[in-house]
């Protein structure tokens, strides 16, 4: 089993031989927590859906991967 974010290779290059891939892609939400300074990020979510949640709470935006 091969969870498949938004961001994986198009090329199935990360896939594995008579493997099951679970597209991640619709789970994008993101909550913040600004009181308790959390995030819950859904797998499918991008770094920019991160950015456009965290910006509201004057966070700094995410680390780069």
């Amino acid at each position: 089993m091969w969870p498949q974010p938004c961001a994986s290779p198009a090329t199935g290059t990360a896939l594995c031989d008579g493997g099951i891939v679970i597209d991640l892609s619709a789970m994008r939400a993101v909550s913040v927590d600004p009181a308790e300074r959390t995030a819950d990020v859904q797998g499918g979510a991008l770094r920019g859906d991160v950015d456009h949640e965290t910006q509201a709470t004057a966070w700094p935006p995410p680390a780069a991967s």
